[in-house]
C-alpha cells in the first residue's frame, strides 16, 4: 500500500531541545505510521538518517549571528551587547539561516522530484522554515499546513516595525496556504481574522508525555525554580521587588534559595539576594522537570 509522504520543515528538532522540539517531534512520534514521514531542520553539519522510522535531514547555516549567540552563562553587560549587535545586524538584512533556507530548499525540491510528497507541513518561527515551502509553492502546488507557534504580525511584543514587516510576509504566503495550525484558541482567533480565506484554522495544543512522580516533601530551605528565560521587557523585577518587602517587613525568612535552570543571566537582582541565587546551565527538558519537581 503506497504510504502518504509528509515533509516537515522546521529549524527544531532533536538532539536540540525546548519546547518548539518537543512539539515538532511529537508530530513525528504521534503521527499514524501510514504516512511516510521525512524532516528537514537546522543542525550542525548537513547530514540525513533514520530516525524514529522518519528520514531526517539535517543542514547547517553559517553567519556572523551563528556567532554571537545568547549564552546563560554571560553577564548582564555581555547579554545586552549581543542583543544590540545582532539587532543592528537584523536591521541590516542579515539573517542567521539564509544558507539553511537555501540548502534545505534545494534538498526538498530534489526530494519531491524524486518521489512526490502529498503534503507538507512548515512551522513558524522562524520565517524562513515558510520560505523554503513557498518556494515551491510558486513552482507547484503542494498542499500546505502552516504550523503558527507563535504569532506572527499580531504578536503584541513585537514593535511596530516589526509587526509590519511580518505582515508584508502574511500577504506574500496567503494564497498558497491550506489549513493553519496553532497552538491555543486565541492565537486561532487572530490567524482566522488574519487569513480569513483559510478554510481550516485548527489549535493543536502543545502536548505533555513524561511519568512523573511528585515529590511530597519539603526542601531544608524554601526554594523556588524557574526553568526557561525571559524575552524582551519580561523580566522578573516585580518577583525581586515584592521578595524585598516581604524579607524587609519580616513576613518571610531571609534563608531562601532561588535556582535559574537555563536563564540568561539578562536582569537585575538586588545585591542582597546575590548569595541566594544559582544559575544552572540549560538542561534537556526532562531534567529541567526534575528540578521544578524536586
Amino acid at each position: 500500500m503506497h504510504k502518504l509522504r509528509i515533509a516537515l520543515v522546521t529549524t527544531w528538532y532533536p538532539p536540540t531541545n525546548g519546547v518548539a522540539v518537543n512539539r515538532m517531534h511529537a508530530f513525528v512520534k504521534y503521527l499514524p505510521k501510514e504516512y511516510h514521514l521525512s524532516v528537514y531542520t537546522l543542525g550542525d553539519i548537513d547530514l540525513s538518517k533514520k530516525m524514529e522510522g522518519a528520514d531526517v535531514h539535517y543542514r547547517s547555516s553559517s553567519s556572523l549571528l551563528n556567532r554571537i549567540q545568547h549564552s546563560s552563562s554571560d553577564g548582564k553587560l555581555k547579554h545586552k551587547l549581543k542583543t544590540v549587535l545582532r539587532l543592528t545586524l537584523l536591521t541590516l538584512g542579515m539573517t542567521e539561516l539564509k544558507s539553511w533556507e537555501k540548502k534545505t530548499l534545494v534538498k526538498l525540491e530534489e526530494d519531491h522530484r524524486n518521489s512526490p510528497f502529498d503534503l507538507i507541513i512548515s512551522s513558524y518561527a522562524p520565517f524562513e522554515a515558510h520560505n523554503v515551502v513557498y518556494q515551491i509553492q510558486k513552482s507547484q502546488r503542494v498542499p500546505w499546513i502552516a504550523d503558527m507557534r507563535d504569532e506572527m504580525s499580531s504578536n503584541p511584543f513585537n514593535s511596530e516595525k516589526i509587526k509590519k514587516n511580518l505582515r508584508i510576509k502574511e500577504r506574500k504566503i496567503a494564497a498558497y496556504i491550506d489549513a493553519i495550525t496553532t497552538v491555543s484558541a486565541p492565537i486561532q482567533e487572530d490567524f482566522k481574522q488574519l487569513f480569513p480565506h483559510v478554510k481550516y484554522v485548527e489549535e493543536v495544543r502543545n502536548g505533555f508525555d513524561h511519568e512523573l512522580s511528585l515529590s511530597k516533601s519539603f526542601n531544608d530551605i524554601f526554594t523556588v525554580v524557574y526553568a526557561g528565560t525571559f524575552y524582551g521587557k519580561n523580566k522578573p523585577d516585580l518577583f525581586f521587588k515584592a521578595l524585598q518587602v516581604l524579607v524587609h517587613s519580616g513576613r518571610m525568612e531571609s534563608n531562601f534559595v532561588i535556582k535559574f535552570v537555563g536563564t540568561n543571566k539578562n536582569f537585575w537582582i538586588p545585591t542582597e539576594f546575590h548569595s541566594r541565587i544559582e544559575f544552572i546551565p540549560r538542561v534537556p527538558q526532562g531534567e529541567a522537570l526534575s528540578y521544578m519537581i524536586n
